[in-house]
C-alpha cells in the first residue's frame, strides 16, 4: 500500500511538472498558443535519474515526429492572399492591412511551393536530437554499433531521419544506420484518419469553446470598412495557423506584422479551443488512440529482438497523429489526464507539450552486469523522464525505472 501511494504521488507529480498551465503563463509565452505548430522545447537543464548500481544502457526504442514545417496547405496561402487583395481592390483595408497583404505576398511567394516540407530550422531541431541521444547514451552506441531507422513517406519525414543521423553521426561517426521508407513502414508508423474521429471534434463542449473565439480585434486590425462581407472567421482561422507556422521558417523578419491581427485574449480563446479539440479526437479517444497500437506493437517486438540480442537502436519517424495517440495509449504522465470539463482542460493537459515540432519518445533499456539481475526500461518524452502506471510485484526498482518484464505485462495487455 504504501508503494502504492508512492507511486501515485510520484505519476501525479510528473503530470503537474509537464502539463499544468495557467493563463498568466499563456500570457507570458503566446507562443505556447501556436498548439502542434510549436518550436521543439530544447532540453535545457536537465538531469537524468541515474539508474541503479551495476546498471548500463543498451538499446533505445524512439518514436519521433518530424521537425518543424512550412504550413501544409498551399491553397491556405492563396486564400488569403486572394481575400485581402480583393478587399484591398475595393478600399476595404486598413493602413495595417495594406502592409499585411504585402507580408502575406512575400509569405505566400516564399513558402506556397514547400506547403508541408521540412525547414531548415525544422532539421537543426532534429539533429541536435540526435546528436543528444549519442552524447547522453554512450553505453549503448559501441563501435560499429547497428541502428534501424524507419520513416513516413511523407518528404518532410525522410529529411527529419536524415537530419537526425546527421547530427548522431557527427558524435559517433562509426554506428551503421539501416534506413527505409515505404508502404510497408506505414502500416506501423501512423494508421489515423480524420475521418475516424470527426464527430468528436465537433462536440457541444467543443462548440461553446470555439464561440469564444472573438474575430473582432482582427477585424478592425485589418479592414478600415468593417462592413465589407467576407468569411471574417475562415480568413481568421487560417492565418492563425500560417501566422503560427512562421515560427518554422528563418526568413520571418518581414513578416512579424502578421501576430500583430491577435490580441494575446483572442490568441488564448482560440488555443483553449484548438487544445480541446486535439484531446477530443486523440488524447482522450478509444478510437483514435487505439489506432497507436500497430506503432506500440513495432516497439514491443523490436525491443524483444534487441533483449535477445539485435541493433542498439530502432528510431521511427511520423507525425503528431501518431505519437499523440501513442502517448495516450501508453499512459505517459505527460498525457494522462482524467478531466471531464474541457473548459478546464488546459491546466492538466496541453498539446504544445505533447506534440510540438519534433516532438519524440525515446525508451531506454538497461543491463545489469550480473545476468542474474532483470533488465530496466526508462521512458523520456522530449527528452525528459516521464512516468506510466506500469506495476511491479517485487523487485521494485524507484521511477521512473520499471522492470523490462512488467514494461512488457502492461503494454501487452494494451494490445489486447
Amino acid at each position: 500500500m504504501v508503494r502504492n501511494r508512492f507511486l501515485i504521488f510520484i505519476v501525479l507529480a510528473f503530470a503537474q511538472l509537464f502539463s499544468q498551465t495557467s493563463v498568466e503563463e499563456l500570457k507570458e509565452n503566446p507562443v505556447y498558443c501556436s498548439s502542434n505548430y510549436s518550436p521543439y522545447p530544447v532540453p535545457k537543464g536537465v538531469k537524468y535519474t541515474k539508474a541503479p548500481a551495476g546498471y548500463k544502457a543498451f538499446y533505445i526504442s524512439h518514436y519521433g515526429r518530424h521537425g518543424s514545417r512550412y504550413h501544409y496547405s498551399s491553397e491556405d496561402y492563396d486564400y488569403i492572399y486572394h481575400a485581402l487583395a480583393k478587399g484591398d481592390s475595393v478600399k476595404a483595408l486598413s493602413v495595417t492591412g495594406k502592409y499585411v497583404l504585402a507580408a502575406v505576398k512575400i509569405l505566400r511567394d516564399l513558402a506556397k511551393d514547400r506547403a508541408g516540407d521540412l525547414t531548415y530550422k525544422g532539421g537543426k531541431e532534429l539533429e541536435e536530437i540526435g546528436y543528444r541521444m549519442a552524447k547522453n547514451f554512450p553505453t549503448v552506441f559501441k563501435k560499429n554499433s547497428v541502428i534501424d531507422g524507419y520513416s513516413s513517406t511523407s518528404g518532410r519525414c525522410i529529411l527529419s531521419m536524415a537530419n537526425f543521423v546527421s547530427g548522431f553521426k557527427s558524435k559517433i561517426p562509426s554506428v551503421q544506420f539501416r534506413m527505409e521508407s515505404g508502404k510497408s513502414s506505414m502500416t506501423f508508423i501512423n494508421n489515423f484518419d480524420f475521418s475516424l474521429t470527426k464527430g468528436d471534434g465537433e462536440s457541444k463542449e467543443l462548440s461553446e469553446l470555439w464561440s469564444k473565439v472573438s474575430t473582432e480585434h482582427f477585424q478592425k486590425t485589418l479592414f478600415a470598412d468593417t462592413s465589407y462581407k467576407i468569411d471574417f472567421l475562415t480568413l481568421y482561422n487560417k492565418m492563425f495557423e500560417i501566422n503560427s507556422s512562421i515560427l518554422a521558417m528563418e526568413e520571418n523578419s518581414d513578416l512579424i506584422i502578421l501576430d500583430r491581427l491577435f490580441s494575446k485574449e483572442e490568441k488564448i480563446a482560440r488555443w483553449k479551443a484548438q487544445n480541446a479539440w486535439w484531446y477530443s479526437v486523440l488524447g482522450n479517444n478509444l478510437v483514435g488512440i487505439n489506432t497507436a497500437k500497430p506503432i506500440l506493437k513495432h516497439i514491443l517486438e523490436k525491443a524483444q529482438k534487441a533483449v535477445d540480442g539485435g541493433v542498439s537502436a530502432t528510431l521511427r519517424f511520423g507525425h503528431d497523429t501518431g505519437i499523440l495517440p501513442l502517448a495516450s495509449l501508453m499512459e505517459l504522465s505527460i498525457s494522462k489526464t482524467g478531466v471531464s470539463d474541457l473548459a478546464q482542460l488546459h491546466e492538466h493537459w496541453t498539446d504544445f507539450r505533447v506534440i510540438p515540432m519534433g516532438a519524440n519518445l525515446q525508451i531506454v533499456f538497461y543491463k545489469h552486469h550480473s545476468k542474474s539481475k532483470p533488465i530496466l526500461v526508462k521512458i523520456l518524452y522530449n527528452e525528459r523522464e516521464v512516468t506510466a502506471p506500469i506495476g511491479c510485484s517485487e523487485d521494485c526498482p524507484k521511477p521512473p525505472y520499471y522492470r523490462y518484464s512488467d514494461f512488457m505485462k502492461f503494454y501487452l495487455g494494451k494490445l489486447g
